[in-house]
């Protein structure tokens, strides 16, 4: 009777755990969830492509990079841990130097956030307004 009771209460336990994991993997994730653009005083951006850097301090540049992506609802997709190589790497800084957030977008639709993958359905982060950003602040090689 004591051996079955156990049974049943470590087989519900295992099935809330199962519930409770299933849930929290498909819940979207937001990113810079609760940072106001104000509160970021400056974007660093790295180009996995090139390995050029550059730093974002414009208010109005960095409000639309917040905005752009907090706007967006992602779900996670795949396990990133493996892959190498990377477009764009995101740190936000506050004003007092102290980092913020970190993650890599690769696409309109892809953030990596170790340990997984996000998507979303459609081309809705800011990836274009970045590769802009890269063409204003990094000089066209000479030719």
């Amino acid at each position: 009777m004591k051996k079955r009771y156990i049974l049943i209460i470590s087989a519900a336990l295992l099935l809330a755990g199962v519930i409770a994991l299933t849930a929290w993997y498909y819940t979207p994730k937001r990113f810079l969830r609760g940072v106001s653009p104000e509160e970021v005083a400056a974007v660093e951006v790295l180009c996995g492509s090139t390995g050029e850097r550059f730093t974002v301090t414009d208010s109005a540049e960095i409000a639309t990079l917040v905005t752009g992506i907090q706007a967006v609802s992602l779900r996670r997709d795949n396990i990133s841990q493996g892959y190498k190589g990377f477009i764009y790497r995101l740190t936000f800084f506050s004003a007092e130097g102290a980092v913020i957030d970190t993650f890599i977008m690769n696409s309109s639709t892809t953030v990596r956030f170790d340990p997984f993958f996000y998507r979303c359905q459609e081309d809705l982060l800011p990836f274009g307004y970045v590769t802009e950003l890269y063409g204003k602040y990094v000089p066209a090689p000479a030719e």
